[in-house]
């Protein structure tokens, strides 16, 4: 299969503004409402049931604040465990213009001021019209019900069929994936992105070589690692022979 239609590849960076640019008629100011969950799983790696179910108490504090670090409860987590999630500041600036339009319009607004006005267990996320978006239960995990994103699935699909990318290989899982490509090449390390995203780091390792040309300064990333390693033990060992002979 070639890489560039590989299912579930990651984002080139001209479709992710393709994606953008498509979804985002002029004029709408609820442009951001739309796109919100898109950026939210792009640039925080938060999978579609963790953006779904995300109380407001994660991204607002008491006092009215912007949480830029904060931790997913295990409640919503899509593996069952917390972990914390990093605001970038460009998906800050994107946050602060949707909390507007939830003030504007109300949005789970209650007579108080702690929160900004928000009822802090209210879904943070919602969607054209200004409401939750809706789950199905399937089935039973281990130690809860099994809730499916439905709603926002067929949301984040439809953006991307609406810029003509699923014929060429982007699925929503091209999202989280394009997050890993991402803050590999900003030098992040291994672990701290297995931690970010959610995945082992083996699986981070996977998405990193997937084999698509745009990202073939990863692949030269782990081939230099590896260079390194061997001109250490290399080093190590010329200074063994000349300190024994």
């Amino acid at each position: 299969m070639c890489a560039r239609t590989m299912k579930g590849r990651p984002l080139e960076n001209a479709e992710w503004k393709q994606l953008l640019k498509r979804n985002s008629p002029r004029g709408s100011e609820l442009n951001i409402v739309k796109l919100l969950p898109l950026k939210l799983s792009l640039m925080a790696s938060l999978r579609e049931i963790e953006i779904t179910l995300l109380p407001i108490s994660a991204i607002v504090t008491q006092t009215g604040n912007l949480n830029e670090i904060f931790v997913l409860p295990s409640e919503i987590a899509h593996n069952g465990k917390e972990r914390p999630i990093l605001l970038n500041p460009e998906l800050k600036c994107d946050i602060e213009e949707y909390i507007g339009i939830l003030m504007k319009f109300g949005v789970n607004q209650m007579p108080h001021s702690a929160y900004c006005g928000f009822d802090p267990n209210a879904a943070f996320v919602v969607n054209a019209e200004l409401r939750p978006y809706k789950t199905q239960r399937r089935g039973q995990l281990t130690s809860r019900a099994r809730i499916v994103p439905h709603e926002l699935n067929r949301h984040l699909d439809s953006l991307i069929s609406n810029a003509n990318l699923n014929a060429v290989g982007v699925t929503r899982l091209s999202l989280i994936r394009t997050f890993v490509t991402e803050a590999i090449k900003a030098r992040w390390a291994l672990e701290d992105i297995a931690l970010l995203s959610g995945m082992s780091t083996a699986n981070v390792k996977n998405i990193a070589v997937m084999g698509l040309e745009q990202y073939a300064p990863l692949t030269e990333y782990f081939k230099g690692r590896e260079r390194a390693k061997k001109q250490k033990i290399q080093r190590l060992e010329q200074v063994r022979h000349w300190t024994f002979n």
